[in-house]
C-alpha cells in the first residue's frame, strides 16, 4: 500500500502530461490544415485592423508588410495572417489591395485632374502596373475606364 502513495501520483501526472501533448499535437495539425477556427487560436484583431486600416489609412504606405502591420498590433504575423485568412477569406496582400482599390476608385471619381499615376503612389501601389492589373482584376475594367464612366 505503501508503495502505491508514490506511484499514484507518478502515473496522474504522466497521464496528465500525455494528454496535453497530444492536445497540443492534434491542434498543430489541425491548424497547419487551416481546420481550426479563428476563436480557437486567434486573437480578435478587426477593430484595431480597421482602425490602421481605414483611420490611419496604413494601406497607402507602398513598403506595408505583414511583419509591420503584426508589430502594430501587438500580435505576430502568423497570428495576423491566420486572422485575415480566417475572418475575410483573403490573404494579406489581398486585403491590403483592396483598401487600396477602393481608395483609387473614390479618387477617380473625384479627383478628375489627377494622373492614374498619381493616384496609384497616393494609394500605396509601388508601380503603376500593378495599380492595373489590381483594379482591374477587381472591378473588371481599367481604372482610365472606370474614370470614364463616373
Amino acid at each position: 500500500m505503501l508503495i502505491l502513495r508514490y506511484i499514484l501520483p507518478v502515473i496522474a501526472v504522466g497521464i496528465t502530461m500525455i494528454a496535453v501533448i497530444l492536445t497540443v499535437r492534434h491542434r498543430r495539425a489541425l491548424r497547419c490544415r487551416g481546420n481550426v477556427p479563428a476563436g480557437d487560436i486567434i486573437p480578435d484583431l478587426e477593430t484595431p485592423l480597421k482602425a490602421l486600416m481605414e483611420d490611419e489609412h496604413l494601406y497607402t504606405d507602398s513598403s506595408i508588410s505583414v511583419d509591420s502591420v503584426a508589430k502594430r498590433l501587438g500580435t505576430n504575423r502568423s497570428y495576423l495572417s491566420a486572422f485575415i485568412n480566417e475572418r475575410y477569406g483573403k490573404s494579406f496582400s489581398e486585403y491590403v489591395n483592396d483598401y487600396r482599390t477602393e481608395s483609387a476608385m473614390d479618387l477617380l471619381k473625384t479627383d478628375k485632374e489627377l494622373s492614374l499615376t498619381e493616384i496609384a503612389e497616393r494609394c500605396g501601389y509601388s508601380s503603376e502596373a500593378t495599380f492595373y492589373r489590381n483594379f482591374r482584376e477587381k472591378t473588371g475594367t481599367t481604372p482610365g475606364d472606370y474614370r470614364n464612366q463616373s
